[in-house]
């Protein structure tokens, strides 16, 4: 477990396919990576293009858009977590009562912190999943190729190269008009 003083890289997944309080999902994505960088103890070193990508699972619903960042972190694994879940509420996210792959204002999941395995019954990490999620492997790819995931021992690019399914996953543009 890291100490708070040790300074992480984790990967944060975002996704939005609602407005919320910032306005549409690509606002309610620019102001959430806001958010990010402003918690204490961290600091957004790389931001993905965003991807517009078909949403997961039968519910009908709008496209999602993803983005990933890279953050630089001395918090500990589940306090950040915790911010993180503070973050999607402020933009009007109810994790109580939404449908399981449903539409969301906002979803931020840790992909990555650093190369700790993390495995309780309410929280894991690498993500579950994620490897499967071309939503999160492309965005991934742009800001952490050569990471490595902790569990496989695969960096995110050769998940990627191995991906079988692009369908339903498109870049659509910058997110922020700053580079970082």
């Amino acid at each position: 477990m890291s100490r708070p003083s040790d300074i992480v890289q984790a990967c944060i997944a975002l996704g939005s396919n609602l407005e919320s309080s910032a306005g549409s999902p690509l606002q309610t994505l620019r102001a959430a990576c806001d958010a990010l960088d402003a918690l204490r103890h961290c600091h957004i070193e790389k931001i993905s293009s965003v991807w517009k990508t078909a949403p997961v699972g039968s519910v009908a619903q709008p496209d999602f858009f993803n983005a990933a960042v890279l953050l630089s972190t001395s918090l500990t694994p589940r306090t950040l977590l915790l911010q993180l879940h503070a973050i999607e509420q402020s933009f009007g996210r109810c994790r109580n009562e939404e449908v399981r792959f449903g539409p969301r204002t906002l979803d931020l999941d840790i992909i990555f912190y650093g190369t700790q395995i993390i495995d309780e019954p309410d929280f894991k990490v690498p993500h579950p999943r994620y490897a499967e999620r071309g939503f999160v492997l492309f965005p991934l790819s742009e800001i952490a190729p050569s990471m490595v995931d902790p569990k496989s021992g695969l960096s995110v690019e050769s998940l990627l190269r191995s991906f079988p399914n692009h369908d339903g996953v498109a870049r659509f543009g910058q997110l922020s008009a700053s580079d970082r």
